[in-house]
Formats: structure tokens, sequence, C-alpha cells
């Protein structure tokens, strides 16, 4: 008997080891899906598909701007400002509109502060279980289109929305396009105005002088004047122009945008004239 109890005690002493060992393996097995959760949660930032344009007024995306055309494979900036500007994980999504609904394109990277320098076309692929047969996610392609760029900081929940821009197809072309004011306008001397352009494919650190042209009246040789407004301007898209109370009033006017480097592209002169009034 002595030596049966011995085998049946070594019998429950294995199964009782089988059983610890199958408990830890559960636990830890558990423990690591929650890391694994929790991670991702961290690593993942929230994706907004088909949301309306947001209002917030603790984060305003100020880069791109409605119209500018950015051709893909270019180098752009993309801007916000406010509060929570400096928040290191601000986040970038490619936005789509179809009908009255937003869809998210895929995740501009990395995460940054203020602002991000974007290879236009390249994006994260986008974590949809649709999107990720045999568990492997798709990176979308991103064709010629109107898209938008939303930003979200996850730290206190602001997000924003930029007004539509256009996605181009390549181009090795720089170019500059005057918006307004660009012919058929009517505006007062001493009024403050805002001229906007937008460019596409132009190098960083690239400068502007803008200039009012305008024609020489009763003069036998068809010469126009030229009033620099602005000299060695930052390609930001706008600049502020007080219009002078001595401009003569007429209705033939244009804006008139050149590289400060260099006489070349990209340049551009309104395409039509606009008047200035008392």
């Amino acid at each position: 008997m002595t030596v049966l109890n011995k085998k049946a005690s070594y019998a429950i002493i294995k199964d009782m080891k089988k059983i610890i060992i199958t408990i830890t393996i559960i636990i830890l097995a558990l423990v690591g899906a929650g890391v694994l959760a929790f991670m991702t949660k961290q690593q993942q930032p929230f994706y907004p598909d088909e949301m309306g344009p947001p209002v917030s007024e603790n984060l305003q995306v100020t880069t791109p701007r409605q119209g500018e055309e950015w051709p893909l494979g270019s180098i752009q900036t993309i801007q916000w400002e406010g509060v929570n500007e400096h928040s290191e994980k601000v986040t970038a999504f490619l936005t789509k509109k179809t009908g009255n609904a937003f869809t998210t394109v895929g995740q501009i990277f990395p995460w940054a502060a203020g602002s991000i320098v974007w290879k236009v076309g390249q994006i994260l692929p986008y974590p949809k279980p649709e999107r990720c047969p045999d568990g492997g996610c798709v990176t979308p392609e991103v064709l010629p289109g109107e898209y938008y760029i939303r930003v979200i900081d996850p730290e206190s929940g602001a997000v924003d929305m930029s007004e539509p821009f256009l996605i181009t197809a390549e181009s090795l072309k720089s170019s500059v396009k005057i918006i307004y004011p660009n012919g058929g306008e009517s505006i007062k001397r001493g009024s403050g105005q805002t001229i906007r352009w937008s460019s596409a494919g132009v190098a960083r650190g690239t400068q502007f002088r803008i200039m009012l042209v305008y024609p020489i009246k009763d003069d036998a040789y068809g010469r126009r004047q030229i009033v620099t407004l602005g000299e060695k301007v930052s390609n930001t898209g706008s600049f502020v122009w007080t219009v002078s109370s001595s401009l003569p009033v007429q209705d033939d006017y244009q804006i008139s945008i050149q590289n400060s480097g260099t006489a070349t592209s990209p340049n551009d002169e309104g395409d039509g004239t606009f008047s200035i009034t008392r």
C-alpha cells in the first residue's frame, strides 16, 4: 500500500504541476494581450471616419489652403496653430469626401508639433478590417483629386480639418498661381486687402516679389507702371496689402508675382484686371 500511495502522490503532484503550468500560460497570455492592446491603443491614433467638418477653437489647420494644388511626390508642409500646436503627438490624416461623408484615406506620418513635412502621396496603411485581408493592411493608392487634411490632438481631443485642396498628377515643374485679386474685383483706396496665391513644386525657402501693375494713361508706347508691394516675401500663400490712397482710380490693375531669386519660373500675373475705386 505504501508503494501505491507514493505512486498516487507522485501522479497527483505531476497533475498539479501541469495544471499550474497551464494556468500560468493562460495568465501570461491574458497579460500579454492586455499589454499589446494598450500599446496598440497608444500607437494607433483615432481614425475619424464618416465625420463632418469639426468646429474647434483650440486647433486650426492653416496649410493647405483652399484651392492649393499639391503634386504627387512634391514636398509640402502641413501646418496648424492654436493652444495645442506644441503637442508632440498631433496626428494628420488624409481625408476624402464622398457625398456628405468624410472618409479617412490614411495616416500621414510622423506625429509632430506645429507642422509636418509631407511627401505628397505617402501614407501609412489604414487599419480597418476590410482593408486588412489575412492580417496584412493594404496601403490605399493616393490618386489625383480633391482632399482634406484632418489633424487630431489625442491629448486634448481637439480636431480640425483643412479647406479642400487638390492633389495633382506628379509634375517636375514648379508653378505659382494668383488667387486674389485675379480679375473682376473692385477694391477701395485705403482698404486692407490680402493677396493670395497657390504654389506647387516650389523649393522650400523660395521668396517672391509682389507687384501692382497698371498701364500708364495716354502713353504712346503702351508702357506700364510697376509698383513693388512686397520684396522677398515668403511663400506663405498670402500677403497683406494696404491700398494706397494715391493710386489712380481706374479699372485695369493686375497683380504680378515673381520669384525674387530669378527672373524665370515660377511667376504669374492675374488672369484679368480689377478696379481701384475711391
